[in-house]
């Protein structure tokens, strides 16, 4: 029926038909063929200069802001928001062992690393700014400092990644890897690269230890540390239902 209705469109002037998804893997190729929506625009996940951007949608100059951060600055808001998305960014693509994520094995044995940054989004630079807001609220009833601050950011960062520790742990790894938006060679393996994160926006890197995800969905590979419970097959029919 939508084949149908595209071709219906086909007929109309000044129509532009705009269709969006973030799983092209599972388009019907019937639907991008020539005449129909041939026209392929890919958006990436934000670099740099994007999450600035991003942030910029978020983190705005009308927001309580810290005195020492906007006494840095000559009181100018601009500025001091500037600075403020400056400094997260930079810390959030920086090449350094604690933002390690992934270490991913594809199946002509080449291995790639991932760091956190290569999975960002837009939903994850507006949880940043949500959570350091959260916690600015939580210092000011507390009786300290009023407004966000480059502390506040970087600490909410460190806790952003912290979560996103644990969504790797699937028993299909190449499967994950497409839903995350990393289509190409088929993955094999995934290994989370661990590293204790400080507080404060600092980490130190405990060697960054590499504790595989087993394929098979039963926990770390064996001699990378403890196991977890593996899955236990659910009962379809019998006396269980």
């Amino acid at each position: 029926q939508l084949l149908a209705e595209i071709d219906g469109v086909e007929r109309l002037d000044n129509v532009i038909i705009i269709g969006a998804s973030n799983r092209e893997d599972m388009i019907d190729p019937a639907i991008l063929r020539p005449g129909r929506l041939d026209a392929k625009i890919q958006i990436g996940r934000p670099d740099a200069g994007g999450a600035v951007d991003i942030f910029g949608k978020y983190l705005t100059a009308d927001l309580p802001l810290d005195e020492a951060e906007l006494a840095a600055h000559d009181g100018d808001r601009e500025a001091t928001a500037r600075a403020l998305i400056g400094t997260v960014v930079e810390a959030m693509y920086a090449d350094r062992p604690e933002n390690r994520f992934l270490r991913v094995t594809y199946a002509s044995g080449r291995q790639r690393m991932f760091d956190y940054a290569d999975f960002a989004s837009g939903a994850m630079i507006q949880n940043v700014v949500d959570r350091a807001k959260r916690a600015a609220i939580k210092q000011l009833i507390a009786g300290g400092a009023k407004g966000l601050s480059t502390r506040l950011l970087l600490e909410a960062l460190d806790l952003e990644f912290a979560e996103n520790e644990s969504l790797p742990n699937t028993s299909d790894p190449d499967e994950w890897m497409r839903v995350s938006g990393r289509k190409g060679e088929r993955v094999t393996h995934i290994a989370r690269v661990r590293a204790d994160r400080g507080h404060g926006g600092h980490a130190v890197d405990d060697g960054a230890e590499a504790e595989p995800v087993d394929p098979a969905g039963a926990g770390p590979a064996a001699g990378g540390g403890p196991r977890h419970r593996p899955i236990e097959a659910v009962p379809t029919d019998g006396e269980y239902l």
